[in-house]
């Protein structure tokens, strides 16, 4: 007599539960990637900005200049080295603004400032301000309000121990000289529309050279010029500080659900290769087809990510709250969060890129 349906299923309920567990869980497989997104600057000027002055206000009076550098080796004979470091970061910070390309730059006369605290000028006052900008045509200025340059050298000798080819020891003097370079600046934005200080901003580099030998003077002139080292530093603190205004590209790492079957691979492989279209559209089909929910809320997560990375936020946040409505994931709560914080960046980065929309 054929067994009965009922009789069949209970006969194998441990093999088909085993099979439908198999199933889900090769369906809940992962793929990580990593993806390149912009991320705004920290400080964001407004749209009307457009054309900025560059200032500096660093430059020290005969006494100033005696007070702030009393203990240091740069005092006479590297006197010039705090105006080679200003100009060389100044010149770093126009060429990066420059190439941003929102910003037209304009390099201002040097001034000396009488009122300092230590090294760092006072605030320019709004007087001045607008004066210089309604001379140059300028919305903004970006002043070096002050720099301080640390540029010292070290030597050390110590004994080393060699053989001859008899095997007879001796010792000679190795010498190891060092040259470390600090350079602090300080830096402040003015808006002249509104007259409000933007951002004050410190900005410091250290770096250290070495060389080393068995004669002394070699092993010193080894080290890179003084004067290059200085102006090396000088520009990776114009560099870093272009940074305020510029926006960057960060490297983060997105997951997605690659499923159990030939389609949903396809849709992986279009994701690996960062065709974001197509994708969605393979993921969007899936959704709608998919009988099991857990394929379903797979693939809400999927097009979450595909819009994401479309810059489509709207739409990315319809799949994650239409997910976190059906299937109360938190996974889905935190994806939402991110969202909302990324339409919130996209806002301000248009504002970056001078576009108002």
């Amino acid at each position: 007599m054929p067994e009965t349906s009922n009789e069949f299923l209970m006969k194998h309920f441990k093999f088909i539960a085993f099979l439908v567990i198999l199933s889900l869980s090769l369906g809940c497989a992962t793929q990580s990637i990593r993806v390149e997104i912009m991320r705004p600057a920290p400080v964001t000027l407004p749209v009307s900005v457009k054309k900025i002055g560059i200032i500096d206000r660093s430059a020290l009076t005969e006494e100033q200049y005696k007070s702030t550098y009393f203990k240091s080796s740069i005092l006479s004979k590297y006197k010039d080295l705090p105006k080679v470091a200003a100009m060389e970061a100044i010149l770093a910070l126009t060429d990066k603004l420059t190439g941003f390309g929102r910003f037209s730059i304009v390099e201002l006369s040097p001034t000396e400032t009488e009122n300092k605290t230590g090294f760092i000028s006072n605030p320019l006052t709004w007087k001045t301000a607008e004066q210089l900008a309604s001379a140059n045509g300028l919305q903004a200025i970006i002043s070096l309000e002050g720099i301080y340059v640390d540029a010292y050298t070290e030597g050390m000798v110590t004994d080393a121990q060699y053989a001859t080819k008899e095997g007879v020891a001796f010792t000679i003097p190795y010498f190891t000289d060092s040259r470390q370079i600090n350079i602090q600046s300080t830096w402040r934005i003015y808006n002249t529309q509104n007259k409000t200080i933007a951002s004050e901003k410190t900005e410091k580099a250290d770096y250290y050279f070495s060389g080393n030998g068995t004669n002394n003077d070699p092993t010193y002139k080894s080290l890179p010029n003084r004067r290059g080292n200085v102006q090396n530093v000088a520009q990776i603190i114009g560099i870093n500080y272009s940074s305020l205004l510029i926006p960057y590209w960060e490297s983060i790492t997105r997951e997605f659900y690659v499923g159990n079957d030939s389609k949903w691979l396809d849709a992986a492989d279009s994701a690996l290769v960062k065709n974001w279209p197509s994708a969605a559209e393979q993921w969007l089909k899936l959704a709608k087809s998919s009988k099991l929910s857990v394929f379903k809320k797979q693939a809400y997560h999927n097009l979450a990510l595909a819009h994401e990375m479309m810059e489509r936020f709207d739409e990315a946040l319809s799949f994650a709250q239409n997910g976190y409505r059906n299937y109360k994931s938190k996974g889905f709560k935190n994806y939402i969060e991110t969202l909302n914080q990324r339409k919130d960046e996209a806002k301000i980065l248009d504002l970056q890129f001078g576009e108002q929309k």
